[in-house]
């Protein structure tokens, strides 16, 4: 996908600074407009879930189940790609992402990470 839109990347093995490598977490959104929302953000921050419920006017939001994330990615837990529309859901980035110079994703399994801007993920 990256390659067909023109973007460019590197593939980096080994460890990646976990300030510039980012997690893609599914939550399900309980009474919102979408059943499931990626949320990206660097390893070390966390998802304000209260504020996540509130922007998609839901009764609660909760981490998925790791069944959930199987069936509705195709991948493990740990393994999503920070592409939501891959999925036909919705993706909200942390804005601290688009601060760093670039990131680190995976690339749906624990080989290697790639090395991007964050501009990729506007």
């Amino acid at each position: 996908w990256l390659e067909t839109r023109g973007y460019e990347y590197e593939v980096v093995e080994g460890d990646t600074p976990p300030e510039k490598t980012l997690k893609s977490i599914l939550l399900r959104i309980r009474d919102g407009t979408h059943p499931f929302v990626l949320y990206v953000l660097p390893v070390q921050e966390k998802i304000d879930l209260t504020h996540v419920a509130q922007q998609y006017n839901a009764r609660s939001v909760t981490l998925a189940t790791h069944e959930d994330v199987k069936k509705v990615t195709g991948v493990e837990v740990g393994h999503v790609y920070p592409f939501g529309f891959l999925f036909d859901i919705s993706t909200e980035v942390a804005e601290s992402v688009f601060h760093l110079d670039y990131v680190y994703i995976t690339p749906g399994d624990d080989s290697a990470r790639l090395r991007l801007s964050p501009d990729v993920l506007r």
